[in-house]
């Protein structure tokens, strides 16, 4: 089982990595690269910082949630096998 706190401490050191800890890649490189992209655009433009900051709380929130999601699904798998 994986535990939603570390999702959310990987996601606050960069967002995207507590998808990746929750393998869900896909949505963890659209982060990183969102977070990357946001980046570059916000030393020119002010108000691309505060969608900065709005894409790294949200990776924050979806990663803690989607681990719940992920241990329901691990459980549901295991549960079908017996």
């Amino acid at each position: 089982m994986k535990k939603s706190w570390i999702a959310g401490l990987f996601s606050l050191i960069f967002p995207g990595l507590g998808h990746f800890y929750l393998e869900k890649f896909t949505k963890g490189l659209l982060l990183v690269g969102l977070q990357i992209l946001f980046y570059i655009v916000s030393q020119k433009f002010e108000l691309v910082a505060f969608a900065l900051l709005l894409t790294w709380i949200y990776a924050i929130v979806d990663s803690i949630k989607d681990t719940k999601k992920y241990n329901e699904s691990k459980k549901r798998l295991v549960g079908s096998e017996f």
